[in-house]
């Protein structure tokens, strides 16, 4: 007789009572240190995203790579603050790189424990946006002048001598609702966001020159509703002067099982063995094929199916169907899975 999914499977105690703030990673955290980094990364599944800005970046604040900008591009909810927050914890402890990155990437990030300054734009500091920035770096006194009375940009040059040649890495999260405020603080003949755009771009092109200065900045686009002519014009500054610069990153890509294997590092402390999964997969490829034999569905391969099933057990592989549809929104590459089993299903039951 098969298992159940309860019955084969260790689940994760959080699962029987979670609550939607423990799924939400927030940048104080980081600051704060609060944030214990074993825990961190026995939970999370490493994506390929998160690979590549590992990499480029860990390699960035070692000072072995040219690239100084890069800017996460995926909806809200699509892990952009989650992977801020693992670079974060694998620039700021040293012991941990051994554990999460490969060998030859772990013994050519030779530095300590780079400085972090991390900034939400749902906080508001009297000091501005660059005087809490470089505050985090330990830099106080330098950037006073730029803020003690009233706003005033920052150039490429200040921040050179703010930042300096240790390892810095810069996280810029959640922005729009910054420059959305920003944006009614009427100064001179601007407004406080022109300031802010300003003085971030030129923090990016001071970073551009230190070869220890790394930036992660979170997309600006379709991540804010209230969108006023102002904030419209802000944003828009800001994006052209960032993607001038950065690498773009997607942290999850939805196309693929990448979802299947968070929620399951998330959920499960332990699966089954492969035999378990096989014994499972054939019956549910089964039971699909009567299905399409009733004439019910029309479905792929009865291998097609089973290797599915085993790659996103105990999770359905008809998961993917609301990951399709943010896929089609963004124009993301096409998925197999969906055009041979579900889009066909579809259509012939709309049909009947």
């Amino acid at each position: 007789m098969l298992k159940t999914v309860k019955q084969a499977c260790k689940f994760n105690p959080i699962i029987q009572d979670y609550r939607m703030s423990q799924g939400i990673e927030n940048l104080a955290d980081l600051i704060a240190d609060a944030g214990d980094g074993q825990r961190f990364f026995a939970r999370n599944y490493v994506t390929h995203g998160m690979e590549q800005l590992f990499r480029e970046g860990m390699l960035r604040l070692a000072g072995k790579s040219d690239q100084a900008v890069f800017e996460l591009t995926q909806a809200m909810g699509g892990g952009k603050t989650h992977m801020m927050i693992a670079l974060g914890l694998l620039a700021r402890h040293p012991e941990l790189r051994p554990q999460v990155l490969p060998a030859e990437l772990a013994e050519r990030c030779d530095f300590g424990t780079a400085r972090i300054a991390a900034f939400t734009g749902r906080n508001d500091p009297e000091n501005f946006i660059w005087g809490d920035l470089a505050t985090q770096l330990g830099e106080a006194e330098k950037i006073q002048p730029f803020w003690a009375n009233g706003p005033k940009a920052v150039d490429q040059n200040t921040w050179k001598t703010i930042i300096g040649n240790q390892p810095a890495l810069i996280l810029l999260d959640e922005l729009p609702p910054y420059l959305d405020n920003a944006s009614t603080r009427v100064i001179g003949q601007g407004t406080l966001a022109t300031m802010v755009t300003y003085s971030l771009g030129t923090l990016m092109s001071a970073a551009l020159e230190l070869p220890n200065c790394l930036i992660v900045i979170a997309n600006l686009s379709g991540s804010y509703t209230k969108q006023t002519k102002l904030l419209t014009e802000a944003i828009s500054n800001l994006q052209q002067e960032t993607r001038r610069q950065a690498v773009t990153i997607t942290p999850v890509q939805l196309a693929g099982n990448e979802i299947y294997e968070i929620l399951k590092k998330r959920l499960i402390d332990e699966l089954p063995g492969e035999d378990v999964i096989a014994e499972v997969a054939e019956e549910y490829a089964q039971q699909i094929k009567k299905a399409e034999d009733g004439g019910y569905i029309v479905a792929a391969s009865l291998e097609q199916i089973t290797e599915q099933i085993r790659e996103t057990y105990p999770l359905s592989p008809f998961l993917q169907a609301p990951c399709r549809t943010l896929q089609r929104k963004r124009r993301l590459p096409p998925d197999p899975w969906f055009d041979a089993v579900q889009r066909p299903s579809a259509e012939k039951c709309r049909a009947a």
